[in-house]
């Protein structure tokens, strides 16, 4: 699941991410062209 909240200026957006415990992830991250698809740079964390 993907929830975003945009600021009141809307210049930034927070975006949470939901995982199913049927997941069982030890550790996500947030991975794309920004970062060159690397895992280790923008670990998430559990909320």
């Amino acid at each position: 699941m993907l929830n975003k909240n945009y600021s009141k200026k809307g210049d930034f957006c927070r975006v949470t991410f939901k995982l199913s415990p049927d997941v069982q992830a030890k550790k996500a991250s947030l991975c794309g062209e920004f970062n060159n698809w690397d895992q280790e740079q923008n670990p998430m964390k559990r909320l």
